[in-house]
This record gives structure tokens, sequence and C-alpha cells, in this order.
């Protein structure tokens, strides 16, 4: 009776261990994920023009809201 609880329990345990793991390996690879478009959006630099290049020292200031009222 005890030995057959005891393969029961080790089975369970070795169950949760593969479950563990699996949860861990999709954790680590959401974190990458994370990781790998935070980098990504912090190198996007965006131009003031959607055209050609703006020339050298043309930035304007822009308001929150670009019309007057």
């Amino acid at each position: 009776m005890a030995e057959k609880l005891l393969k029961k329990t080790a089975d369970a345990q070795l169950r949760l261990e593969k479950q563990v793991s699996k949860a861990k390996l999709l954790v680590k690879k959401g974190r990458d994920y994370v990781a790998f478009n935070m980098n990504i959006l912090a190198r996007t630099s965006a131009s003031d023009t959607y055209g050609a290049e703006a020339k050298t020292g043309s930035n304007r200031t822009r308001r929150m809201f670009e019309a007057n009222i």
C-alpha cells in the first residue's frame, strides 16, 4: 500500500516538474520576445517629413495639437 502511494507521488512529482520546466521555457521565450520588441522600438527614429530627408537644422517645433483655436 505504501509503495503504491509512493509510486503515485513520484509520478505526480515528475509530471509537475515537466510542467514547471515547460512553463519556465514559455516565460523565458515571452521575456525574450518583449526584450526584442523593446529593442526594436528603442532604435526606431521618425523623421519630421514623410518624403525626402529634411535639411540639417530644419526642425520645427510641434504643439500638442496642430490647429489653433
